[in-house]
């Protein structure tokens, strides 16, 4: 065993339930925050369809945009935590959910506002992924299920704070005043991970790998590469030269 791996389980196991907590917390946050501007969209839904004059039409559309863009980039999510790693994808999605979140706060129009929901798929894309590898690298087999449970009850969370806590003072601030409220909020949740949580994932989490930028390879998976054929002294390949020999054989018999 070498000395990091000694040094991730010594961290691991002298403060087990203290580390396990600060990750929960935090890969719960990430989970809420992946989806608020949905939650959010449907909680302020009538006061921002008056202020930007947009149909029910395209309130609903909303959430098709969203969930779309969620839904095709989620393949590519995974494999962007594969190279990146599980900490840095952590801290970027907290910080694109934040930006799409203000961006929706700023909308002028239905147009930007759809294109700051598509933004938002990416954070979801990301979330389960490099939440789930999280968990895989640094809880215990058997604390896993638990810690998985509870940072999934992260969505309904963003649920619940979309609902109450930021619908209620909407009333007062605008419905902008709340979504800026929420994206301000990200933006201290990706400081908490960059920092807090990325000193304390320093000790129990394995580093993240070094991005790979290693164009891909255009080559379908499954399909068999041309190799070239060895030549022969005469300059031909073993192919040729049999099928050179047997011609002459057949011609002299």
């Amino acid at each position: 065993m070498s000395a990091e791996q000694n040094e991730i389980r010594t961290a691991a196991d002298v403060h087990p339930a203290r580390a396990t907590t600060a990750m929960t917390a935090l890969l719960t946050c990430a989970m809420a925050f992946s989806m608020m501007q949905l939650f959010l969209l449907g909680a302020l839904g009538p006061q921002l369809g008056d202020d930007l004059n947009v149909s029910p039409t395209v309130l609903g559309l909303t959430t098709t945009v969203g969930l779309g863009a969620a839904a095709v980039l989620s393949p590519v999510g995974g494999r962007v935590v594969d190279r990146m790693g599980p900490r840095r994808c952590l801290v970027a999605l907290l910080l694109v959910s934040a930006a799409a979140l203000a961006l929706i706060g700023s909308a002028p129009g239905a147009g930007f506002l759809l294109a700051a929901v598509a933004l938002g798929g990416l954070p979801q894309a990301l979330a389960n992924p490099a939440t789930n590898k999280t968990i895989l690298a640094a809880v215990p087999a058997e604390r896993r299920g638990s810690v998985t449970g509870m940072k999934q009850s992260g969505v309904q969370l963003g649920a619940f704070a979309a609902g109450l806590p930021l619908a209620a003072p909407a009333g007062v601030v605008g419905w902008r005043g709340a979504v800026w409220a929420a994206a301000g909020t990200a933006v201290v949740a990706a400081a908490w991970a960059a920092v807090v949580a990325a000193a304390w994932a320093a000790r129990t989490l394995p580093a993240d790998p070094p991005p790979n930028y290693e164009p891909a390879s255009w080559i379908p998976r499954g399909a068999v590469k041309s190799v070239p054929m060895p030549m022969t002294c005469s300059g031909r390949t073993p192919a040729r030269a049999i099928a050179s020999g047997t011609a002459l054989r057949s011609t002299s018999m």
